[in-house]
């Protein structure tokens, strides 16, 4: 069987998932403000996650009343998928509060990376070729920012 999935829900999905980037490197930001390199750093990715969810709210506004946008038929298996990713992504948002030292909340970040990566890769299956071009883009912006926390955390 088939499911009418709206593609505006599933960018609605990927929006919430940069609102919730930006909020924690904006955490981050506040929790390490006593060092102004990790400061500025955190607050550079929240300023990154806050462009990516514009894109997405550009790409929302301009595909969403296309008419091959509407609905994306995906199969029960994968709209199950897509759910239970979306549900674990946002399962732990508050944990980053919880954090006390560095390489804990840097591992949390990590992760939330490449929950982000994930996702949009999934997503991009269901894109158009430019709409493709676009996500590319951002998969390769939260590559580099995977990089930089790793660094970072090595580093530390």
């Amino acid at each position: 069987m088939v499911i009418g999935y709206s593609f505006e829900e599933l960018l609605n999905f990927i929006v919430s998932l940069e609102d919730e980037g930006d909020r924690l490197y904006t955490k981050l930001a506040e929790k390490f403000n006593k060092d102004k390199e990790l400061k500025d750093f955190f607050l550079y990715l929240a300023d990154q996650e806050k462009h990516h969810k514009i894109k997405f709210q550009e790409m929302l506004s301009k595909f969403v009343d296309d008419s091959k946008a509407k609905n994306i038929d995906l199969s029960d298996e994968y709209y199950n998928y897509i759910n239970a990713f979306v549900a674990e992504v946002f399962k732990d948002n508050d944990q980053d509060l919880k954090f006390d030292d560095l390489k804990s909340s840097i591992n949390f970040a990590m992760k939330k990376e490449l929950d982000s990566i994930n996702l949009y890769s999934n997503f991009k299956a269901l894109l158009s070729e430019d709409q493709k071009e676009q996500i590319d883009l951002i998969i390769e912006e939260e590559r580099k920012h995977f990089l930089s926390l790793f660094t970072l955390k090595n580093r530390s």
